[in-house]
């Protein structure tokens, strides 16, 4: 990998003047377990919090081995589950107020 190749990367979508949904939140395998997750959460609460958003939320496979825990961990609390739209997967929602 060069420099300038793109190891991860994460989505922020309005919902309203005062929520985020985060979302597409990945890593480059060769990436994984070196952090870059976390600088990616930062990053992305810390412009969340910037422009004003008091809330940021997300959707992520109740199943996954670490991600749920790993949001919890991070100051994310479940606030519900949903059934996937397009596939069979049970999912929770979980939010994070941005101090």
């Amino acid at each position: 990998m060069n420099e300038s190749d793109v190891i991860g990367g994460v989505r922020l979508d309005e919902c309203d003047s005062d929520r985020v949904k985060l979302s597409r939140l990945a890593v480059h395998e060769r990436w994984k377990q070196k952090g870059v997750g976390g600088q990616l959460l930062d990053y992305t609460e810390s412009q969340a919090r910037d422009s004003g958003y008091t809330t940021i939320w997300l959707k992520t496979p109740a199943a996954h081995p670490y991600l749920p825990e790993m949001y919890r961990q991070r100051g994310y609390d479940q606030t519900g589950t949903a059934l996937g739209e397009q596939h069979e997967v049970d999912f929770v929602t979980m939010e994070k107020e941005l101090r």
